[in-house]
């Protein structure tokens, strides 16, 4: 592909956990041309209950505790050396745990490691589950907007001032002369000010399990509307081109050949503790009621570390399998080429697809991988009208 044909929209992948992930196969789908990013969680405690995680299934076997996760930075360079995607990125990191200067520090020497590849910071206000236990507390919308402005600072210029009521620096130098070129901060924002800051300041929007109706919807509310069709999410480094704002987004899917799979993987213990993080609406929309109660804003507040045995299997109990098959968006290659085409049309440039299946069945991994390529060939071919790439 060259510099002139459209690097947009493009479609990353949530990078599995390493005794779960295949480099092979995740390599196979970035030369077949189906595959541009590779994404990373910045998580120090997981989303399942580790006093349960031995009831997830196959999944603990090769994974020992839901709260063993790499440095996603660290993984970029070991992976990515491996796999040479276009792009690597955050889906999302918080700007609590991390300085801003240590984030650029980090990027810089990502970029300096895998001289073909593109950087996106994904950022967030941080979850309760990866803070409060720490001894730590969410961002403000203040602070967001701060670590905003010292990453744009440091990145244009190297050096940064600022007086702010959340981060004070004074001529603090932090030459990252990479990322002035290659490095993009887009923004997880689902709220009205959060979002704000995502249209206003950052290069970009990264919510997360929004439907493609909602995404078209708020990028018009966000002054975002039509998006812009350039690339500043992938393509060789030797054609930088200008810096786009990028609308994206990150879909929990599933990729089944047969609704017999699709029925077992619904049946996943695994899957059900990932429930337990999402909206009660979900439960709602199959007449069931969210474990922590309808008021519970999970996503944000939910802390599985805290829960003993006794209660979390209590918890995984009250989870049925009509929510696994809601929240998550199962479907055959070409339902989900489908699926990803709704997104591109609703102004996404760049689709992270969270697959899933792994979590349920780890030995799955390769096979589920080479399905999402072939969706995404196909939905490349849909848009262009041409002979299907791979």
């Amino acid at each position: 592909m060259t510099a002139s044909q459209a690097w947009e929209p493009a479609l990353g992948v949530m990078v599995a956990p390493p005794r779960v992930e295949t480099p092979a196969a995740l390599s196979d789908a970035v030369r077949s041309g189906n595959l541009h990013g590779l994404w990373w969680p910045d998580h120090w405690m997981g989303w399942a209950p580790a006093a349960a995680w031995d009831s997830a299934g196959l999944i603990a076997s090769v994974w020992e505790s839901p709260d063993l996760y790499a440095d996603p930075f660290v993984e970029m360079v070991t992976l990515g050396a491996a796999v040479r995607p276009p792009l690597v990125g955050t889906a999302v990191t918080d700007v609590v745990r991390r300085h801003p200067a240590g984030l650029l520090q980090s990027a810089e020497s990502v970029l300096r490691a895998l001289p073909d590849t593109r950087l996106v910071l994904g950022l967030g206000a941080g979850e309760r589950a990866n803070l409060e236990p720490y001894g730590l507390r969410r961002a403000p919308v203040g602070r967001i907007g701060e670590t905003l402005d010292v990453l744009r600072q440091l990145r244009d210029r190297g050096q940064v001032s600022l007086q702010g009521e959340h981060l004070t620096m004074d001529r603090a130098p932090l030459p990252a002369p990479l990322c002035r070129e290659w490095l993009s901060v887009w923004l997880g924002a689902h709220g009205p000010r959060t979002k704000a800051l995502a249209a206003g300041v950052a290069d970009g929007w990264l919510p997360v399990g929004l439907s493609p109706r909602h995404i078209r919807e708020s990028l018009v509310a966000m002054g975002r509307w039509p998006p812009p069709a350039a690339e500043s999410h992938g393509g060789p480094r030797r054609d930088p081109g200008k810096r786009v704002w990028t609308p994206a987004a990150l879909v929990p899917v599933g990729i089944v050949e047969s609704d017999a799979e699709r029925a077992r993987m619904c049946r996943s213990n695994a899957l059900k503790m990932l429930a337990l993080s999402w909206d009660p609406a979900v439960f709602r929309r199959v007449g069931a009621a969210h474990p922590l109660g309808d008021s519970a804003d999970p996503l944000r507040d939910f802390v599985p570390g805290w829960l003993d045995r006794t209660a979390a299997l209590r918890l995984l109990s009250a989870v049925p399998d009509e929510v696994v098959g809601r929240f998550i968006r199962w479907g055959t290659p070409e339902a989900t080429a489908k699926l990803f085409g709704d997104y591109t049309r609703a102004g996404v440039r760049h689709v992270i697809a969270w697959e899933v299946t792994h979590l349920a069945e780890p030995g799955r991994r390769s096979r589920s991988l080479e399905l999402l390529a072939q969706a995404w060939s196909m939905t490349r071919r849909h848009r262009t009208g041409g002979p299907e790439t791979s």
